[in-house]
């Protein structure tokens, strides 16, 4: 099983090669949980996706705008991440 590290390593890859830009979240106590930690992405035409990490298991489900209509920036869906819609 790849590790955490591994895991996140492809993501950024596969992204960059998508021609789209990614990035981690600063540490937020606020916001961001002991539980998991989130990326965010934006591809060139505009479509977003915040993918949500489980810290214990490496486990993620990814979050996009058709499953969270009212979010239509990566900003919005950003500063909502805890509360999106995540499959």
């Amino acid at each position: 099983m790849p590790t955490l590290r591994e895991k996140l390593d492809a993501f950024v890859d596969e992204v960059a090669q998508q021609g789209g830009a990614s990035f981690l979240s600063t540490p937020d106590e606020s916001i961001d949980t002991a539980e998991y930690f989130y990326m965010g992405w934006l591809d060139v035409g505009g479509s977003w996706l915040v993918r949500r990490i489980e810290r214990s298991s490496s486990q993620s489900a990814n979050a996009i705008a058709s499953n969270n209509p009212e979010h239509t920036t990566l900003d919005a869906a950003w500063a909502a991440r805890i509360t999106l819609v995540y499959v």
